[in-house]
């Protein structure tokens, strides 16, 4: 059941990402991540968080936050290209 309202919230997430509401898009993957979630939404969700953050120009800590995830999740942020973003957030 946590990982089904995970699964949830992270498609309201998305959706406040895509209006530009940053804050609140930061507030849904907080408790995506306090919950008992499946590792792709764990993944997506903190990939979705490293975008708001290059959305709001806070590179450092989006660089900081892929490198995270390509160490937690190495195969997974290979097939999804996050070393480009990565590098990207880096420029």
């Amino acid at each position: 059941i946590e990982s089904e309202r995970a699964s949830h919230k992270l498609s309201v997430a998305r959706s406040y990402y895509y209006i530009g509401n940053y804050f609140q898009t930061l507030s849904e993957i907080s408790e995506i991540l306090k919950l008992k979630s499946d590792k792709e939404t764990e993944f997506q969700a903190r990939l979705l968080n490293g975008n708001v953050l290059v959305a709001q120009k806070k590179f450092i800590e989006a660089a900081k936050l892929f490198e995270g995830i390509i160490a937690k999740f190495p195969d997974k942020a290979l097939a999804e290209n996050v070393h480009l973003v990565l590098s990207l957030a880096l420029e």
